[in-house]
């Protein structure tokens, strides 16, 4: 090894693509005979429960990360993602990482945490208007 690597910190290790899915997701997805057939005969094959798995983002997720020696996982919604719903399904169930957490704009990135944007003022003039 050269010098040059011998000095610098280690690499993390990231998993990217790693899928999760919420209960709510789980209520409005039905799983299709091929959906279904795939996931139970993959599972077999894996040897752990992939829907279960799927669901986990504490303890079960943190110890194959551990095993496979993973310091940060990517997280991406399971497909089909919240866009495919509409409004009054996607809304609540486009995850966030703390209940009091606003989330952040789709469309300029904005930390509503932070600050309000155009785009969050007229997605809550929509909602008000079904209500």
């Amino acid at each position: 090894m050269t010098d040059y690597l011998k000095s610098k910190a280690p690499s993390k290790i990231i998993a990217i693509e790693e899928h999760f899915t919420t209960p709510l997701y789980r209520q409005h997805v039905a799983g299709g005979d091929y959906r279904k057939f795939f996931i139970s005969s993959r599972s077999e094959q894996v040897g752990y429960d992939i829907p279960k798995e799927l669901g986990d983002l504490d303890d079960s997720r943190l110890r194959y990360m551990d095993e496979a020696g993973i310091d940060v996982q990517v997280l991406s919604f399971s497909q089909p993602g919240a866009q495919g719903f509409a409004a009054e399904i996607a809304i609540p169930m486009a995850p966030v990482h703390r209940a009091d957490c606003r989330g952040l704009c789709s469309v300029c990135g904005a930390n509503w945490n932070e600050r309000s944007c155009e785009h969050q003022l007229q997605l809550e003039a929509r909602q008000s208007r079904r209500e």
